[in-house]
């Protein structure tokens, strides 16, 4: 009874030892996370969104977003701290080959929206329990054949665009500051294509939906090690105890 019980106490502080190694939960923990002199590198689970595209004042229609997938970035320390805010962090990801967020039918033709090229782009602390995601980006379309290229679009969860849904009425899109707490963003972005194209002055309007990565809450290395040479430890001690009672 008595071993049962320390393999107990043992397992429990082992644990416990894991939880506190990530005090902040499993998602991202300002300003911990950001504390690493070189700072640190994490994922931006891209999750869904919607696009409108428009012409010339009319809808050509509103479409979804899907199947996409995580950007790692590379954040900074915080700089410029105050007494309500930990600062504001910058966010660079390497360069992106042609990374597709998107395919819808459009006029018959399959029409994909990709992102090529490098970004960059900062995470703002609001109160230390939201902040705000900017993100730079080189956005492009194929349609029939034909690219657009759209420039450097700035997706942020602080802003909000006007745009003309499927049914040609005025809307808005406004973006959703990062809830540090569930890791949830919406990020919304616009921009009009540039370049000799079939449809001059095609503005595009994107909302997209952000996750920080979840943190695996499997222990540590160090902390599992520890757990095992106690656990190995007791039961040598309860071996010995037996073979003392049988002799």
């Amino acid at each position: 009874m008595r071993i049962t019980s320390s393999i107990l106490a043992v397992s429990t502080l082992c644990l416990m030892s894991a939880a506190q190694a990530s005090s902040c939960g499993d998602k991202i923990c300002v300003p911990e996370d950001f504390s690493a002199p070189g700072g640190a590198d994490f994922n931006m689970d891209l999750l869904a969104g919607d696009v409108f595209l428009n012409l010339g004042g009319g809808s050509i229609g509103g479409y979804v977003l899907g199947n996409l997938q995580p950007i790692r970035f590379h954040a900074s320390p915080f700089t410029g701290a105050s007494a309500d805010s930990v600062g504001t962090s910058t966010l660079s990801y390497a360069n992106i080959d042609h990374y597709t967020i998107g395919e819808f039918l459009v006029f018959g033709s399959i029409a994909t929206f990709y992102l090529n090229g490098q970004g960059i782009g900062s995470l703002v602390d609001i109160d230390g329990r939201k902040g705000d995601w900017s993100l730079s980006v080189p956005l492009f379309a194929t349609w029939s054949r034909t690219e657009f290229d759209f420039g450097q679009v700035l997706f942020s969860t602080a802003a909000s665009y006007a745009y003309l849904d499927d049914r040609n009425t005025p809307q808005t899109m406004a973006g959703r500051s990062m809830d540090y707490a569930s890791g949830d963003a919406f990020l919304v972005g616009q921009a009009t294509v540039t370049g000799d194209t079939p449809f001059p002055g095609l503005s595009v309007t994107l909302g997209i939906n952000g996750n920080d990565p979840v943190v695996s809450n499997v222990p540590e290395p160090t902390v599992m090690w520890s757990m095992l040479s106690g656990l190995g430890l007791l039961a040598v001690a309860a071996k010995r105890r037996r073979s003392a009672a049988v002799t």
